[in-house]
């Protein structure tokens, strides 16, 4: 067979976000990669270091540089690697030579405790950001919260979108009370943060007008964004 699966696609079939195509049945390949992720995976979590790693990790959890955008409902922690034991990352890469990614660009959230994508969060959970944004080049990530509020969630720095190819771990996050949504715009050049703030911020207005969420009504087009995308997602503080 002359096309394999992506990385990428193989992250979300590993941690069990999308049903497993025929492919990997046709495919040996593709059988040997998925299999030694999560071989690769289950060992992580089981091993007898796992919850002393963990605990060290979020214990060196910085606080916010009072220089920059924070948001009410989610906190920075340090990117973190899964050889320092937090659970086994999506890594924000491109395809290698030859293998196309399937599917449109998207964000996820992955859940670090159990692996889930984009499942209901609780105050404390720790989740990674899986960022897809092939075919296009840039990407800009906009977080709302559950009182309108929109602020910059990746890139952390700067006034333009980023290429998610260029970051070697991605970023990770600890969840904080409030429901939020994340707006997510790509490109094939960069976009000004202004452009993504603006849009986002004009229907959150809207919505609060009708007395609704903020979330009811999707952006504007932004001048240069090929892809929209949005995943709201709950906080919940039932156990």
């Amino acid at each position: 067979m002359s096309e394999h699966l992506s990385d990428l696609l193989l992250d979300e079939l590993m941690l069990g976000a999308r049903p497993l195509p025929p492919h990997v049945d046709a495919c040996e390949r593709c059988r040997a990669r998925l299999a030694l992720l999560r071989t690769r995976a289950t060992a992580t979590r089981a091993s007898q270091d796992f919850p002393r790693r963990r605990q060290q990790v979020l214990a060196r959890v910085p606080p916010p540089a009072p220089s920059r955008s924070v948001f009410s409902w989610l906190r920075y922690a340090a990117p973190v690697a899964m050889a320092m034991g937090l659970a086994t990352l999506v890594w924000l890469r491109e395809p290698s030579e030859g293998v196309r990614v399937k599917g449109g660009p998207f964000v996820s959230l992955v859940r670090q405790r159990d692996g889930a994508v984009d499942a209901p969060l609780r105050p404390g959970d720790v989740v990674t950001l899986s960022l897809h944004a092939a075919p296009y080049r840039y990407a800009l990530v906009l977080a709302t919260d559950a009182t309108g509020g929109v602020s910059p969630l990746w890139p952390a720095r700067g006034d333009l979108s980023g290429e998610p190819a260029a970051l070697g771990v991605p970023p990770t996050f600890v969840v904080t009370p409030g429901d939020f949504t994340l707006d997510a715009f790509f490109s094939d050049e960069p976009l000004a943060l202004s452009q993504g703030q603006t849009a986002v911020s004009l229907a959150v207005a809207a919505c609060v007008s009708r007395k609704q969420p903020p979330d009811c009504q999707p952006p504007a087009r932004v001048a240069g964004a090929v892809r929209h995308h949005r995943l709201s997602v709950s906080v919940t503080s039932d156990p």
